[in-house]
């Protein structure tokens, strides 16, 4: 945990800083020589791949907690648990259907919040970068462009058909970072937006104690759903 003073935070407006309290960032905003946050240097692809995968956790064990309580009462007694789940039975559309639809509402849901509140999902804050809008800075990206930067996803509650686009788009989302200087995605070329790099120093554990307190509840509930199973 970075202790307390005053830093450049993450989107805000060029030669101020904020006082950070040694927990999150606070109201209190100065002046200062600082260097100018569009000034950031971009994020490069193997930090973005490294933060991505470190969301991917964090959602896998979200996902399966809850869908350990969530798919008995969707799909009937067919399943005490998520893990009596067979191959063939993702072949079933009624199995994949409502499972790809929870599945993905999660993982939109989990990047939305993020970049309105912080700017940054919880794999980017732990590699120490952030998003922000290209025509300026903010404290968190505002809702349009966080909206833009996750409409793909509609795609992705087609059951097969979303597995294949995603595949698709990582791979064209690789090409387009190495292609731009500024190694920007075809997520970020659609909300106008830019990964960036937090300057040397910054705090960037804010918001830990919010996936902390997920992932707390994220196992209570895994608990409980091992107790009911058994």
């Amino acid at each position: 945990m970075t202790a307390p003073g005053w830093f450049q935070a993450p989107n805000d407006a060029a030669g101020t800083v904020r006082w950070w309290d040694g927990y999150r960032w606070t109201h209190h905003v100065r002046a200062a020589v600082a260097r100018p946050a569009s000034q950031h240097p971009a994020a490069s692809i193997g930090a973005r791949v490294a933060a991505r995968a470190v969301d991917l956790v964090v959602l896998w064990i979200i996902v399966a907690a809850f869908s350990m309580i969530w798919m008995p009462t969707a799909l009937g007694d067919r399943f005490d648990t998520l893990w009596s789940l067979r191959p063939s039975d993702l072949v079933d559309a009624s199995t994949l259907v409502p499972y790809t639809i929870f599945a993905t509402s999660i993982a939109a849901v989990f990047e939305f919040f993020w970049l309105i509140t912080e700017g940054a999902t919880p794999g980017k804050q732990l590699v120490g970068l952030y998003v922000a809008e290209l025509d300026g800075d903010r404290e968190a990206l505002a809702p349009v462009p966080a909206l833009r930067r996750n409409i793909h996803r509609i795609v992705y509650l087609v059951p097969w058909l979303g597995q294949i686009v995603a595949i698709v788009l990582v791979a064209v989302s690789l090409a387009s970072m190495a292609r731009h200087d500024d190694q920007r995605s075809i997520m970020d070329l659609a909300a106008a937006t830019r990964v960036r790099k937090l300057p040397a120093g910054s705090p960037r554990w804010s918001p830990w104690v919010a996936v902390v307190a997920m992932i707390v509840v994220a196992c209570a509930a895994l608990s409980q759903a091992i107790e009911w199973a058994a």
